[in-house]
């Protein structure tokens, strides 16, 4: 019974690893604060980010690469002056450059189209 919990608990941990391995054509929706920020994964290493404010009605769109890790999801995004990394496990997205850095939002994953998500943000 011991191991078939064990060979269980592997299964799950591979899955949530295995989840992760693959990105392409997925989307992510982070909310924070003062932005909603969305990145949409095109290929195994090409990102676009979607950023829209909460305050004003502005939006802007910018090409970058990512990389995934055992822990982060790496972004390094045109424009961007400090790194932003997603935390795999919790889907948290922080800025900075140390690992104490600044949560910035929580994301989720988006299923729909990220370019009508955003096209009615900016309506708002």
């Amino acid at each position: 019974m011991k191991k078939l919990f064990l060979i269980f608990i592997y299964s799950f941990l591979s899955f949530e690893v295995m989840s992760f391995d693959n990105l392409v054509g997925k989307n992510l929706i982070c909310e924070g604060k003062y932005q909603v920020i969305g990145y949409e994964f095109l290929n195994n290493n090409e990102v676009i980010r979607h950023a829209s404010s909460n305050s004003e009605s502005d939006y802007y769109k910018n090409n970058g690469l990512y990389e995934i890790t055992q822990k982060f999801i790496k972004l390094d995004v045109e424009g961007d002056i400090f790194t932003r990394e997603i935390l795999r496990k919790t889907l948290e997205l922080f800025i900075g450059v140390h690992l104490n850095n600044s949560k910035v939002g929580d994301c989720i994953f988006y299923s729909g189209n990220i370019n009508k998500y955003f096209n009615a943000l900016s309506y708002d």
